[in-house]
C-alpha cells in the first residue's frame, strides 16, 4: 500500500436537517505523485471528480466559471420568484 500525505482537506455540510447535503475537497501526495477530488453529496447520492496534474486546473477553471454563471441565473431567478 502507498503511503499519503494529505496536503489539504475541507469538507462544508450543508442543510443537515435535510439529507444532510456537503462539498469537500482533498488532496493527497504519495510516492507516485498526487490525488485530487472533488465530492459532492446530496441525499444519498455522491459525485466524486477527480483532477490530474495535466488536465486539472482547465477543469477547475471551467467549474468556476460554470458555477458563477449559475450562480448570477439563480439569483435573478428567486428575485423574479419574490415579487
Amino acid at each position: 500500500m502507498t503511503k499519503e500525505t494529505l496536503l489539504a482537506a475541507d469538507v462544508r455540510y450543508i442543510d443537515p436537517s435535510d439529507c444532510s447535503s456537503s462539498v469537500g475537497y482533498k488532496i493527497t501526495e504519495h510516492a507516485n505523485g498526487f490525488n485530487a477530488e472533488i465530492e459532492l453529496s446530496d441525499c444519498g447520492r455522491k459525485i466524486q471528480w477527480y483532477f490530474s496534474k495535466d488536465t486539472g486546473l482547465q477543469k477547475i477553471d471551467a467549474a468556476l466559471e460554470m458555477l458563477s454563471n449559475f450562480r448570477k441565473h439563480f439569483v435573478t431567478a428567486t428575485k423574479k420568484r419574490k415579487k
